[in-house]
């Protein structure tokens, strides 16, 4: 912890606009001195300060290539480089300097962080059991329009967020942490995929061995459970997928109750969905120094209210 501190001080003093990471800095003083104290969110709140500084590492590696990489290949042409020299002469620079030193302090670090504040080695976005073929890809946009023939659990090394999940793929396991909220996460919601992100290297190395090879996921809320089946299950767990109709479902059409509009505290089931009464359930659920939008919604049946008018 004591070298995540040079080093990034380092850091924030020799770069310009460098105002996100002054902040990170900050952060990580208060982090650990709430490690000091013996605070029972100290590793919560340094896993979310490293989770920050990540982004503001990324946000810097894109401003160089930006401004780098341009010149570099103008250059390169004209004094007959190789091409392969010139690809990579931005990645060489920041690998060069503070921030990539950084980065791997914080890689390091992160294992244990999430160990101690009791955060598993997964994130679980969709839980689906499924079983399928492990195929490794580098990133899932470069299959997004390919469409697989058996169920394929996919490996991929790089998701963005805005990709399509291929056809015929039943799982996407990831290092990457896409949002929650992003077009690849309620996509694989609503086509029922099992979407996860995998935070230990040791564990994604595996998955990745088992190219091939005929996988079962059993993931729970924070975790995912692998094992290697033969083939005469998958053909049973299709077989079950098809059988009977499925449980019915209800709509019930919501009714204006009077208000165009309500705060945080009138959040109910009656009045608006699910996203915002998660807002209004983890008041008083986390920490003091996790800060909580403040929040108003416009309650179910306003916009049919409306145009009725």
């Amino acid at each position: 912890m004591h070298f995540i501190t040079l080093v990034l001080e380092n850091l924030a003093l020799s770069s310009d606009d460098n105002e996100d990471l002054v902040y990170c800095l900050k952060g990580w003083h208060h982090s650990i001195s709430m490690c000091k104290s013996k605070s029972a969110h100290w590793a919560l709140y340094a896993k979310s300060v490293l989770d920050r500084t990540r982004l503001a590492l990324a946000s810097k590696a894109e401003t160089y290539q930006r401004i780098l990489q341009p010149s570099a290949e103008y250059l390169g042409s004209l004094l007959g480089v190789d091409q392969w020299a010139i690809n990579i002469f931005t990645e060489e620079i920041i690998r060069a300097g503070s921030a990539a030193t950084l980065s791997s302090l914080i890689n390091r670090l992160d294992p244990i962080l999430r160990e101690t504040a009791h955060l598993g080695s997964w994130q679980v976005i969709s839980p689906v059991e499924v079983v399928g073929y492990v195929e490794v890809v580098d990133e899932l946009l470069s299959v997004q329009n390919k469409s697989y023939d058996r169920p394929t659990i996919l490996v991929a090394k790089s998701v963005k967020g805005e990709e399509e999940i291929p056809d015929g793929t039943i799982a996407v396991l990831t290092p990457d942490m896409p949002d929650v909220l992003s077009h690849v996460s309620v996509r694989a919601r609503n086509c029922k995929v099992c979407f996860a992100t995998c935070f230990d290297p040791n564990i994604l190395a595996d998955l990745q061995a088992k190219k091939g090879k005929l996988l079962r996921l059993k993931p729970s809320s924070a975790d995912v459970v692998y094992s290697e089946v033969k083939e005469g299950e998958l053909v049973d767990s299709s077989s079950s997928n098809l059988k009977g109709d499925g449980p019915s479902v209800t709509l019930v059409r919501k009714q204006f109750v009077g208000k165009y509009a309500i705060s945080a505290e009138e959040f109910t089931p009656e009045m608006v969905g699910a996203k915002s009464r998660n807002i209004s359930y983890l008041k008083g659920k986390v920490p003091s120094w996790v800060g909580i939008p403040t929040s108003v919604a416009l309650p179910f049946g306003v916009f049919e209210k409306v145009l009725a008018d």
